[in-house]
């Protein structure tokens, strides 16, 4: 699974859930599967990585973000930056 596709993956879940009458409250959400789970901290390292050798401190905060959400089981931080309460693309991007 490319990280584009875990990104998609977790909108969709994130959609689903707000589309049920949830909340953006992560503790609503299924589950996560611990090989996807696995699977995607070590794509998040390898970018990374990637980012801390290339200097881009922009990418590495946010790849950090990302990693601490997902050892949480939290929702992504970039989506949810994207996505108002009802899990709809926010009115004012």
């Amino acid at each position: 699974m490319t990280l584009t596709e875990a990104i998609r993956l977790t909108y969709s879940s994130v959609c689903e859930a707000a589309l049920a009458g949830a909340t953006m409250d992560h503790r609503s959400l299924p589950p996560v599967d611990q090989a996807w789970k696995e699977s995607e901290q070590v794509r998040l390292e390898k970018v990374l990585a990637i980012a801390m050798a290339s200097g881009n401190k922009e990418m590495q905060a946010s790849i950090e973000r990302e990693l601490e959400a997902l050892k949480r089981e939290e929702p992504s931080p970039l989506i949810a930056e994207y996505l108002n309460e009802n899990g709809e693309i926010r009115a004012d991007l």
